[in-house]
């Protein structure tokens, strides 16, 4: 069963993602984001953030049926114990860097490295590793016979290039200078305690849109 929380997210901010945007973002919360970081998120708040600056392997539509976000292709193996994902080659990291499949493999470890403690790590907890197999395509272990795995692919992926190792602690910078894939990039934290996003210019067409304008 998917969890509750991701649902009442996608109806939250799904307007914003997909129709043309306006820079900077400023939107009312009833706290500012104790942590930018998806591997510890704990409050509605911090959830419904990272959803304006990262995205999952997969996302839901307006009708809440699983539609890719960041994957080009994907076949899961006939007996249902792994998976093939291909990323889309038009992804790029804020900071102007083309995602990688060491990325998805990098965040799926680190929310299974127990020493990270994220409160994520049920999210891939039926997944048994991840390999890269070239820049773009990754392979998917799972513990158990998956028949729809994209159903439970909606994890944020982090980049790998800003950390050192899979143990990652709360503590670590990347909380307040995050860099997603997403829609809206975070450009600062501000002294009356509210957060300011920008329009990520370099965002892609997801998929099953004809156009995306950026102002």
């Amino acid at each position: 069963m998917r969890p509750t929380h991701r649902w009442t997210l996608t109806l939250a901010i799904f307007g914003l993602a997909v129709p043309s945007f306006a820079a900077p973002l400023r939107y009312a919360e009833d706290q500012a984001p104790g942590i930018v970081n998806p591997l510890f998120t704990t409050t509605m708040v911090e959830a419904r953030v990272n959803e304006l600056l990262f995205d999952g392997l997969y996302t839901d539509n307006q009708d809440l049926a699983t539609q890719p976000a960041i994957v080009q292709s994907a076949e899961v193996e006939p007996d249902g114990m792994g998976m093939i994902v291909t990323l889309r080659d038009d992804v790029f990291w804020h900071d102007g860097t083309a995602i990688q499949a060491d990325d998805v493999v990098f965040s799926v470890e680190a929310m299974k490295n127990p020493k990270t403690l994220s409160t994520e790590a049920g999210r891939v907890e039926w997944i048994e590793g991840a390999e890269a197999l070239d820049e773009n395509t990754v392979r998917l272990r799972f513990n158990e016979a998956q028949h729809h795995p994209q159903d439970r692919l909606y994890f944020k992926i982090l980049p790998k290039n800003q950390f050192d190792s899979t143990q990652v602690n709360r503590t670590h910078p990347f909380r307040t200078r995050p860099i997603g894939t997403g829609p809206y990039r975070l450009q600062s934290y501000n002294d009356d305690n509210s957060v300011t996003f920008a329009a990520n210019t370099d965002y892609r067409i997801p998929l099953g849109v004809s156009e995306l304008v950026l102002r």
